[in-house]
């Protein structure tokens, strides 16, 4: 029953065939490019994670490095008051002036630096809040 009479009904069920077939043809490209277009999705959060987590690895490792560091700064300041007070007992107890003056000089260095640490740790605080 389906055999056609006719050329010309042979040829519109070859077209309608061929029309059908484009359709389902379609219908799968449009699948597929949907998929695609979910993988990539998936793919970009993904990479999207992984670039968060590494940011985040990055913050933590500076600020443990900057912790580090502000610990440096605190214990060369104690150092230096240290060195402060063996100075100011020197100039107590020395009689010579030239020893003086030297000692004079040292002790006005060591407050220079003493202020430059903690400038230092105060900015060093401050970044890591």
């Amino acid at each position: 029953r389906n055999t056609p009479k006719t050329s010309s009904a042979a040829s519109d069920v070859y077209k309608r065939q061929k029309m059908k077939k484009e359709r389902i043809q379609m219908k799968e490209k449009i699948e597929n490019a949907n998929k695609m277009k979910v993988d990539a999705k998936k793919e970009a959060e993904a990479l999207m994670q992984d670039l968060e987590k590494r940011a985040q690895d990055k913050l933590v490792m500076e600020k443990d490095e900057m912790n580090h560091k502000l610990e440096e700064f605190r214990n060369s300041l104690i150092q230096s008051k240290e060195r402060v007070i063996s100075i100011q007992t020197a100039l107590i107890e020395e009689k010579d002036e030239k020893i003086k003056e030297a000692l004079k000089k040292q002790l006005k260095d060591l407050k220079g630096k003493q202020d430059a640490l903690e400038n230092k740790i105060k900015f060093s605080e401050e970044r890591l809040k």
